[in-house]
This record gives C-alpha cells, structure tokens and sequence, in this order.
C-alpha cells in the first residue's frame, strides 16, 4: 500500500508539473530550480527503467528484440546524464516519466487477455485508448519537448546525451506504426468461412456464365 500510495502520488505531480510547465514562460523558465523540483522523482524514474531493462528489455534481446534495450539504455543515460548536467535539463524528467503512464492501458488490456477475455470489448477499448493515448504522450509530446530542450543556448552542455533525443523519438513513431497496424487488424471485419464460401461460388459462377457466353 505504501509503494502504490507513492507511486501514485509521483504520476500525479508530474501531470500537475506538466500542467504548469506548460503555462510558464520561456523568460521565466530558467529561473525555475527543476533541480530541486526533481529530486524526489529522478530515483523513482531510474529504479522503475532499471527494473524493466531487466525484467523485460533484456529477456525480449534474446529473442532477438534488441529495441526495447536500445530504448531503454539510451534513455537511462538521458537522464542521469539530465541530474550530472546543469540542473535545467532535469525540467525534461517529468515529460520522459510521463510517457510510461500509457502503459497502464495496455497492461490492464494483456491482464484481461490472460485471464481468457480476448476479444471482448473492453479489451479493444483499452487498446484503442492506449493507441490514443501512445499518440497524445509520446508521438506528440515527446519530439516538441525535445524540440525545446534542442533550441536551448546551453544544450551543447548537455554533452553525448543531446543525440539520445532523435533516437528516442524515431522509436515512438516506429513502436506507433506498428501499434495502429495491430489495431487496424482487430478492428477490421473478419470475413468468416461462410462469407469467404459464398465469395468463391460467386466467383466460380461469373468464370462459367463468362465461358458459356
């Protein structure tokens, strides 16, 4: 209860950071101490990435799956390099935390699958919400906020860690493609035995009148 009590209460300081973050002005920005604003969160972000770099990043490399482990190491350095760095660049924690929200849906969704309710409808809404929802936090969001954290004067102080940040972004889109293909595919009407049948009598019918003709 206390982890799930804190770890609530992270994602909701973050959406409300997010909310503000939005709202302040660029001449404003650098006063603000993200630095300090983001203590209490970076250890969270690193523990939670670290954990599924093992539990799944690394078993999905053995089948041969290297874009989880890519991801994941490539954003791990992102942001601890973000806490070594100069303490604005931490401003862009709360918007890589966020991203991971998304998959609330989809976990929920492959629990239900599990539990023998694929198919259902609730389960396609939650797909379709966590496409949706992929879409607004991560194909969306995540390239204009490194959009801003690339034009700022001192991102060169950012070192190595400023060219994790294309990376990152081509694989959003990639893991969105693929993500909108498996939802168009369960969304399509399956065309049934009886249907396909009929189409080929239909069929076999049009190529014997065309010869009898």
């Amino acid at each position: 209860p206390l982890y799930s009590s804190a770890a609530s209460d992270v994602y909701k300081r973050q959406w409300v950071h997010i909310y503000r973050d939005f709202l302040i002005s660029a001449e404003a920005a650098p006063l603000v101490q993200y630095a300090v604003v983001e203590a209490s969160v970076a250890p969270f972000v690193i523990g939670y990435l670290a954990g599924d770099t093992i539990c799944y990043a690394i078993p999905e490399m053995f089948y041969l799956r290297f874009e989880f482990i890519v991801h994941h190491v490539l954003t791990l350095y992102l942001i601890v390099t973000s806490l070594t760095g100069p303490g604005y660049f931490c401003r862009y924690i709360t918007h890589l935390i966020i991203c991971d929200t998304t998959n609330i849906f989809f976990n929920f969704a492959w629990l239900l699958r599990r539990v023998g309710m694929k198919g259902s409808s609730l389960v396609t809404a939650l797909e379709v919400t966590f496409a949706c929802a992929f879409f607004c936090v991560r194909a969306v969001n995540l390239p204009l906020v490194f959009l801003q954290a690339m034009s700022h004067p001192t991102v060169s102080e950012w070192g190595l860690a400023q060219y994790t940040l294309l990376p990152i972004v081509l694989m959003q889109w990639y893991w969105f493609s693929r993500i909108v293909v498996g939802i168009a595919a369960k969304l399509r009407p399956a065309v049934g035995p009886a249907v396909g049948a009929a189409r080929n009598r239909k069929a076999a019918e049009g190529k014997s009148k065309a010869k009898n003709s």
